[in-house]
């Protein structure tokens, strides 16, 4: 693969980039500089300096939609054509096809012939609007890490972006995996966090750039569904369930930081949510301190995200309020007290406690020692853990509908975070049970519109909390709870009497 140090291949043969990237402040230089890891790392001078780098695409932006970078890098006067192109899935560390080409400065069509370029380069119309769109100037050191299991390059950038007149600036360390174990970057991010914080990233260089340009609209990251199949052992999927739970959670987190988008915040919380529910369903495979200290750190998240999410729920409903269910609520309130909650929020996040929390989750799902432990229930297929799982869940839930009307706030809304469980555990294990496709969509929904009737009710109970917080006067909100209730138990019916797909 061609190196940071830009050593590209003439014949443009394809490679993989595995990399992980990790942000830190720009006065922890000096610190991670000296940093044991580093002092023992070789440096590589000539690979370092400034990168000049240009990124082309179209007006629409039909190269990043279809998950293509191009860009051309000039080092030391020699320019470098560079492709990168997504898998279907991002995971903690970036994982993406690479074809690099020494060209004379300008794009190189012919670079592209066996590429996912190609197509674009082909259409005459689409060639034609290719246009550089965005630069980044990048000061880098570069250093080789032997760890004795692989060899790493870890490539120290400070970068300025541009674009549309607007400029941005980050610093940034790139570990990434010129041979050996893969896991081993994220050993190497462990050694360099335990002296300074550093933010866990999954934003590329060409992420940056879009995020400056007026056409580009960046969209909170929904959940996707792991490719769990039976036969895959527990640990094995625990750890591509875990892996997308965090990136949904990490991708979203950075949209919000950069956007206050209350969908990013609502997407970041879902994909927390769905991280914890993964690690309760695999509690025999994860049991041990470690798994009790990671789940314990992200509840802690949970509870900095809450008032946020809650405060934003209150807003919509406000803003939204049917006049045959008029709250009286004063949403301009509501909104101060939602920009203070944002902005304390914005505060936690930048508190080294979180940035450590996120990465040592990370470095967990990669390189935890239940990996490493000879546990039966560890290589046993999925199918087996996910069954028991999901009919312990169900049973609970079972019993407890049937008296959804003489349940307390407190304990409908427990049955509400139990009903999202399992729908989220259904969705883990969706192509684990193959068969029963009608059931098992009839049952996603009908758990989907009793989360949404226990929903409302929560959400009264919570705008009620929120507004005694802000001493504004409570709104008489136990007829719009009495309303609700022949929905959530006519949902609670239907659902009961569908035949549970994994029996």
């Amino acid at each position: 693969m061609a190196s940071k140090h830009n050593q590209a291949r003439s014949d443009g043969e394809l490679n993989r980039e595995r990399e992980l990237k990790l942000e830190c402040e720009l006065g922890d230089i000096g610190k991670l500089l000296h940093h044991p890891v580093l002092r023992r790392a070789t440096a590589l001078p000539q690979s370092g300096g400034l990168l000049r780098t240009t990124y082309f695409d179209t007006p629409d932006l039909a190269l990043q939609q279809a998950g293509i970078a191009l860009r051309i890098r000039n080092h030391n006067g020699r320019f470098i054509q560079t492709i990168k192109a997504e898998g279907h899935r991002r995971g903690i560390a970036l994982d993406r096809s690479e074809w690099e080409h020494e060209v004379d400065g300008n794009l190189d069509a012919n670079a592209a012939f066996e590429t996912p370029l190609r197509p674009f380069f082909e259409d005459e119309a689409i060639r034609a609007h290719i246009q550089p769109l965005f630069s980044v100037k990048t000061i880098r050191r570069v250093f080789l890490i032997d760890t004795g299991r692989a060899t790493i390059e870890l490539a120290l950038d400070r970068m300025s972006i541009s674009a549309c007149g607007r400029s941005s600036r980050a610093t940034e360390l790139e570990l990434e995996l010129k041979a050996g174990e893969a896991r081993e970057i994220f050993r190497v991010a462990k050694d360099l966090a335990r002296a300074l914080p550093l933010r866990l990233s999954m934003l590329a260089k060409s992420d940056r750039g879009y995020r400056l340009l007026d056409s580009y609209e960046p969209k909170p990251i929904k959940s996707r569904r792991p490719p769990v199949v039976a036969d895959t052992p527990s640990a094995v999927a625990f750890q591509m369930i875990a892996r997308e739970t965090l990136s949904q959670l990490v991708q979203n987190e950075e949209l919000w930081r950069s956007s206050k988008d209350p969908e990013a915040l609502h997407q970041m919380r879902v994909g927390l949510r769905r991280l914890r529910t993964a690690m309760a369903f695999f509690k025999p495979v994860l049991s041990g301190r470690r798994a009790r200290k990671i789940n314990a750190e992200l509840r802690w998240i949970g509870k900095k995200l809450n008032r946020a999410r809650d405060l934003d729920v209150l807003l919509e409903r406000l803003r939204s309020a049917h006049a045959e269910h008029p709250l009286g609520l004063n949403a301009s309130d509501v909104a101060q007290s939602r920009a203070a909650a944002y902005m304390k929020l914005a505060q936690k996040l930048e508190k080294p406690r979180f940035k450590r929390a996120i990465l040592n989750t990370a470095i967990w799902i990669e390189t935890g020692a239940w990996l490493e432990a000879a546990s039966k229930k560890a290589r046993k297929p999925v199918v087996r853990i996910a069954t028991k799982a999901l009919a312990r869940r169900w049973k609970r839930i079972c019993e407890e509908v049937n008296d959804i009307p003489e349940l307390s706030t407190a304990k409908r809304h427990a049955l509400r975070v139990r009903v999202k469980a399992l729908r989220y555990g259904g969705t883990f294990f969706a192509d684990v049970f193959k068969g029963h496709t009608g059931r098992k969509k009839a049952l996603m929904k009908s758990l989907e519109h009793l989360q949404d009737v226990l929903g409302e009710m929560n959400d009264i109970a919570v705008g009620d909390a929120a507004l005694a917080n802000n001493r504004t006067s409570l709104p008489d909100s136990a007829e719009a709870v009495r309303a609700l209730m022949p929905m959530a138990e006519a949902a609670a019916r239907r659902m009961r009497s569908i035949r549970p797909f994994w029996e």
